[in-house]
């Protein structure tokens, strides 16, 4: 027990999670989607980034109607849950352009959850002249990209 007390208090300031502000990439489906759900549940702000927006604000509607109280009219509830769309792809100042919307919609982000992906080789789409990208380029690309949109803020802000 005496190690449990030292540990707890190691985990300090996210020991307790009410109010923290988490972004969270990747959060239309899956992993993502249940990230926002559970630390949703453990008193967070949510900010939900991916590509699917109209699976993002069903997201946000169910998070935002877990805060809401049957005495409460609408109009009265608290957002909990915003929807950002976020292409971890893109280039750098349209990540962060999105990045900053996020921000603004709490005022801070307090972490990150980098948990945006792409299963196995990629080819391009819009622009098939690119070369298909292997996973570990996509994983450097995406970290570096979505990070450092949110570092330099922390930084400005700091």
């Amino acid at each position: 027990m005496e190690n449990h007390a030292k540990v707890a208090s190691q985990l300090e300031p996210w020991r307790e999670l009410t109010g923290k502000v988490v972004m969270i990439t990747g959060a239309s489906s899956g992993i993502g989607r249940e990230f926002c759900l559970d630390l949703s549940r453990s008193g967070c702000r949510i900010i939900a980034a991916a590509r699917r927006v109209d699976r993002l604000k069903s997201l946000c509607d169910e998070i935002n109607g877990f805060s809401s109280n049957s005495n409460e009219s609408s109009l009265n509830q608290e957002v909990r849950a915003v929807a950002i769309e976020l292409d971890v792809s893109a280039n750098g100042p349209i990540i962060e352009d999105a990045v900053q919307k996020a921000w603004d919609s709490f005022g801070r982000i307090d972490a990150l959850v980098n948990n945006a992906g792409v299963r196995g080789q990629t080819i391009s789409l819009r622009y098939p002249h690119i070369k298909v990208h292997q996973r570990q380029n996509w994983e450097k690309t995406k970290k570096n990209r979505a990070s450092t949109g949110l570092l330099n803020l922390w930084r400005k802000h700091n």
